[in-house]
């Protein structure tokens, strides 16, 4: 299998607010989150290509990290969504507090 990750993922489950251009929020959790990107559970999943805007609480951090994203992949169980903005200073916090 090829292995195209620029990051890699930290298993992390965090509360996720997330919305596409319809204005309609969903909140879910993360099942995993990297630099570049993370998989959303969620039982009805945006379609491949949809943008999305999300708030992540990473109330660890004390902090919620705000990302842009779109979604790359989508399955029965949730969709991972690659990030075109995101705050590498907050993410980096947060990936790092385990």
């Amino acid at each position: 299998m090829d292995n195209r990750r620029r990051h890699d993922r930290v298993k992390m489950s965090l509360n996720v607010l997330y919305g596409g251009l319809d204005g309609k929020e969903v909140l879910s959790s993360t099942m995993d989150i990297s630099m570049s990107g993370m998989f959303v559970k969620t039982d009805a999943p945006l379609t491949l290509g949809t943008a999305i805007g999300a708030s992540i609480d990473a109330g660890m951090i004390g902090k919620v990290v705000n990302v842009e994203g779109n979604v790359i992949r989508e399955q029965e169980d949730g969709m991972a969504v690659e990030f075109v903005h995101v705050g590498e200073k907050d993410m980096g916090l947060l990936l790092t507090h385990r």
